[in-house]
């Protein structure tokens, strides 16, 4: 009788099952599902030579030839196939059969001692004489005893008396081999065991492939690599070695040619739902979350219950911005498996995004709970914790993640994007602290061949002079996309002269948006660094013989800070995206201007600060919003309002409106943000404002908008913008000024607290800053006051900044385009004193 393989259980499951009957003994359970599997896959080679074996082990060894036959045509190469067949034709009286299989197997390349044991018993029967037996290798009979310990599962004695056979006979690699896989097979490395295998079988490529998977997972990555090249030239179709290769280029981070190891498996064995699933993480490394998504489909069409795979298909859904599909993936994932830690951890990641930031800290705490030292739940807690404005919960979260891992720079830059952004440490202890992250990154040599690059760059691209030819300029990026940066650097890219410059950018982060194809288009090369390690996107910016690199992201998300410190660019500088050092060695120029940087600030800065002699950034208001259609409260409330990320509205902010609110008292505050809806967010802010003596019900929440118009309309809900402190708005400050509302700033000594001044100052509004907390509510009440100004301001404010220097892209890039040629001539002139000096 024939066992059909139901449709819903894959053929590699199908034949994990019939091994599992084979090796406790069930034959006749084994010897269904093999003949099951060949009749959906008549060429399946290991169903056919399993089979083939079992009828031998049943005492029909004529009926097993014909599987055995279809399995050494399927894969000549395979070393076992060849042998079981041979040994098959031989026990049926088949000798000179079999010594033929045997010879051609040798010239194949499969020269090794079992098949040359095995061939002179052949010669041996064929003649009918008695094969010699050798006292340096066992017996044949000896080797076989132990393939059939392995087929059927039992370990441990086939161990025991692996370890007899290699005592007695210590040249026998057949034995070595199969010690070292046996163990393998149970989760244990024996390495010296599969190293010794391989030495011994040169030409076998099976004894390569687990030396590559044991050197794999001891982490010695470039040996594995070697060992699974090795195997593919012995074998080339040797899949689970092509699988292994990619595991091991994964680590260490090729993913394009993982990429192409994997998919090269999945030729030779689509069933290989492992493959399936690795590609998917390679793919994903990519930065193409689309094909990484298909890739995890597949292996769980193949193994529906393949929790990783649902975890990790949640994680490319939400690269693609599929928030709701990437937690029904995270949930299912937790389904099956209630204790994979990373789920959680991940599930808690997109929930924050999502603004369910309660719910965040709850799933990564559940992952910590599971696993302690998950060094990335710390990090997603820590950021959960952040946007809530539980800052000192959220640094303990990024110091327990680096005590935990304390090479993971992400969690290093995560504290310092925290001290950036909540002011929490002095800028000058945060520039020490800054200090620290390369090393964390690079190694010593590492930082000083990156250090020594800048001499270098002179001899290897003759860039001492720009004469005659386009400066190259480079943007290293992760907001190439929808993102505020993105909306200050597209009016630059726009203005740039292209007779001078020669602009690449090369972005960090996938960005489906529209806007990163239009940001493409205004740059004579657009190259994703997505998924390539730091240090070879550095030569990969070298090779394009960039001058000057710009970074925009900081120590933000998407950091990519490690290509600057390795050096890439003869000049590199940090433009528009960070509020605080980058901290690196290598990072020369902070660009800035003298109002938004004074030399009082310097210290702030392991980098150079350059000043321009205007506005540091230029603001394209959106035209196509229709004017505002404020008036004023009838009853006399004031609307006091803020659109800022709710985590700055900490304890400092709310003290100095609760000022405000008391000084005008028939005020209420208006806050936007998509983070209001989180019902600990809101209870925060109610109850500092209460201990200030403001009630909760003058506090009204808004949630995100779908569209960026309704978004612009609800600041006719806001008569007054109020400032945050210590962190000014950002973005922010521009949209209100933009909508025609007044906005008052406290001005403070560093850059973060010095933004929406220089802002109001390039406006022509020195007025609405303040410089102490006083002044910044008289100035609110005058403005409470003064309802005719704030009618005019809804009129002309729009006009007014359109022509003034907050608008105007051109006058920035003629700015820029002037420091990044003498930030080049600086470099070149520099350069030359070095290097006159080290030949002298």
């Amino acid at each position: 009788m024939v066992v059909n393989v139901p449709q819903s259980l894959p053929l590699d499951v199908a034949l994990r099952q019939a091994l599992a009957h084979h090796q406790a003994g069930r034959l006749s359970e084994a010897e269904d599902l093999y003949r099951a599997i060949l009749q959906a896959q008549p060429g399946h080679p290991d169903a056919n030579h399993n089979l083939g074996v079992l009828a031998a082990q049943v005492g029909q060894p004529v009926a097993g030839l014909p599987y055995l036959r279809a399995a050494l045509e399927a894969n000549p190469g395979h070393e076992q196939y060849a042998l079981s067949y041979a040994e098959t034709l031989l026990v049926s009286g088949q000798a000179a059969e079999a010594l033929s299989v045997l010879r051609a197997a040798m010239q194949r390349g499969l020269n090794t001692p079992a098949t040359q044991s095995l061939c002179q018993r052949a010669e041996a029967a064929a003649l009918g004489t008695a094969a010699p037996s050798p006292t340096d290798a066992p017996v044949p009979a000896e080797i076989n005893r132990l393939i059939d310990l392995f087929n059927s599962g039992r370990h441990a004695e086939l161990e025991t008396r692996a370890r007899l056979l290699v005592e007695k006979f210590p040249d026998s690699g057949l034995a070595w081999k199969m010690l070292g896989t046996s163990l393998l097979v149970r989760g244990k490395v024996d390495l010296a065991a599969l190293q010794k295998a391989a030495e011994l079988l040169p030409d076998d490529a099976e004894a390569h492939g687990n030396l590559g998977v044991a050197l794999k997972d001891l982490g010695q990555i470039d040996s594995a690599v070697q060992s699974c090249r090795r195997a593919l030239e012995i074998s080339p179709d040797f899949a689970e070695a092509h699988y292994n290769l990619g595991i091991a280029l994964d680590a260490r981070g090729q993913f394009v040619d993982a990429v192409a190891s994997y998919r090269r498996a999945l030729e030779i064995k689509p069933e290989l739902a492992g493959a399936h699933y690795n590609l998917g993480i390679a793919l994903q490394a990519l930065g193409q979350f689309d094909r990484a998504a298909a890739s995890y489909r597949r292996a769980l069409e193949m193994k529906p219950d393949f929790a990783e795979a649902h975890c990790n298909l949640g994680n490319a859904l939400r690269g693609l911005g599929h928030f709701e599909g990437a937690l029904a993936s995270f949930r299912r994932a937790l389904e099956l498996k209630p204790a994979l830690a990373e789920a959680h951890s991940n599930l808690g990641n997109s929930l924050r995004e999502l603004g369910q930031l309660d719910d965040a800290v709850a799933s990564c705490r559940r992952a910590l709970e599971i696993k302690p030292d998950l060094a990335d739940a710390y990090c997603n807690l820590g950021n959960a914790l952040r946007e809530l404005g539980r800052i000192d919960d959220a640094a303990a979260s990024y110091r327990t993640a680096l005590e935990i891992k304390p090479g993971l720079a992400a969690a290093y830059g995560n504290l310092l994007y925290l001290y950036a952004f909540t002011r929490n440490v002095s800028p000058e202890l945060e520039c020490g602290l800054a200090a620290n992250w390369e090393r964390i990154a690079l190694s010593e040599s590492e930082r000083t061949a990156a250090h020594d690059r800048v001499i270098s760059f002179h001899d290897s691209y003759a860039r001492s002079s720009r004469a005659g030819r386009k400066l190259r300029i480079g943007v290293v990026s992760a907001e190439l996309g929808q993102h505020a940066v993105a909306e200050f650097l597209e009016p630059f890219l726009e203005q740039i002269d292209r007779r001078r410059f020669y602009v690449a950018l090369f972005p960090t982060a996938v960005r489906p948006e529209s806007r990163a194809a239009r940001l493409g288009k205004l740059a004579d090369e657009f190259k994703s660094l997505v998924g390539i390690p730091d240090k070879t996107a550095a030569d990969l910016i070298r090779a394009d013989r960039i001058d000057v690199l710009i970074d925009t992201t900081g120590h933000m998300q998407g950091s990519r800070l490690g290509i600057f410190a390795h050096r890439a660019a003869p000049v590199q500088c940090h433009y528009i995206g960070y509020h605080g050092t980058t901290g690196l060695t290598e990072m020369d120029w902070f660009i800035a201007d003298e109002n938004l940087l004074p030399s009082t600030c310097d210290a702030h800065f392991r980098e150079g600060v350059w000043r321009l002699p205007r506005t540091w950034i230029s603001y394209r208001g959106d035209a196509s919003l229709p004017d505002s259609r404020w008036t004023p409260s009838p009853d006399g409330v004031v609307w006091l309002g803020s659109f800022n990320n709710l985590a700055k509205v900490r304890e400092e902010t709310l003290a100095l409106w609760a000022r405000v609110m008391h000084a005008i008292p028939l005020s209420r505050l208006f806050l936007k943000d998509s983070r209001s809806v989180g019902p600990s967010v809101q209870k925060r802010i109610r109850e500092e404002l209460y201990r200030h003596g403001i009630s909760g019900v003058r506090v009204e929440f808004a949630g995100h908008l779908p569209e960026w118009s309704l978004h612009m309309a609800l600041y006719d809900r806001v008569d007054i913008a109020l400032d945050t402190i210590p962190l000014n708005s950002g973005t922010t400050a521009f949209d209100a000024l933009w909508m025609g509302v007044p906005l008052i700033a406290l001005e403070g000594n560093w850059m973060g607290g010095r933004m929406t001044s220089t802002i109001l100052r390039s406006l022509g509004r020195p007025e609405w800053v303040a410089q102490c907390e006083d002044e910044y509510a008289a100035i609110a009440v005058a403005l409470a006051r003064d309802v005719e100004t704030r009618r005019s301001l809804r009129a002309t404010q729009r006009t007014l900044m359109a022509n003034s220097p907050l608008c105007d892209a051109k006058g920035l890039t003629r700015a820029l385009e002037d420091a990044f040629e003498r930030m080049f001539d600086l470099w070149a002139e520099k350069r030359e004193i070095v290097r006159h000096s080290s030949s002298q």
